[in-house]
């Protein structure tokens, strides 16, 4: 039996809006399990840049201006990435 994963329930799509609204609402804690559940889903590059959001959320930096600074990226990766609709879709 496979088990269950707590980010098998959202599209990529979700999670970057997810991440967006968390950004809106001040919600470090937000981002950062957003920008895990992401890192989960995308590119070693992306990943890496995710994982900054992550520990600047844990360390008191500014996961907002991190989620900034990769959020155009992973928006280009989505509009250029030829397995889109796989990515996207619901596990």
């Amino acid at each position: 039996m496979k088990p269950h994963s707590p980010h098998a329930h959202h599209t990529v799509d979700e999670l970057v809006f997810g991440a967006d609204w968390a950004c809106a609402h001040g919600d470090a804690g937000g981002l950062r399990h957003v920008a895990r559940q992401l890192a989960h889903r995308l590119s070693d590059w992306i990943r890496r840049a995710l994982t900054s959001v992550s520990d600047a959320a844990m360390s008191g930096g500014d996961p907002f201006a991190c989620w900034a600074a990769v959020r155009p990226a992973i928006v280009e990766f989505l509009r250029d990435d030829p397995e889109r609709e796989n990515a996207s879709q619901r596990c």
